[in-house]
């Protein structure tokens, strides 16, 4: 989670659509399940695995202390997290055909 942490914290005001990660390329060895993109004024993180409620807090701090450090005066942060994949259908969750 150490390479998609660096680009939250290297990440500028999304303007537009953006991408933020791409763990899926096979770029970083161990975070292939994570993508973060950005559709302001909402950030959509998503996992293609089992994620832990620690993983998913550490993230959400990352991004409220960069957010903090890039947000125009009074623009919240809104993000949200889904779970995509095999994984979804175990947990009981049933992912878009």
């Amino acid at each position: 989670m150490n390479e998609l942490l660096r680009a939250i914290d290297g990440m500028a005001w999304p303007g537009d659509a953006v991408r933020i990660f791409h763990g899926r390329g096979g770029r970083y060895p161990g975070e292939e399940h994570w993508v973060l993109d950005a559709y302001p004024p909402v950030f959509v993180l998503t996992s293609f695995a089992p994620v832990t409620d620690a993983q998913l807090a550490t993230i959400g701090d990352a991004l409220q202390r960069r957010w903090a450090q890039i947000a125009p005066g009074g623009v919240p942060l809104n993000w949200v997290f889904q779970q995509r994949g095999e994984a979804a259908r175990g947990a009981g969750r049933t992912p878009p055909a």
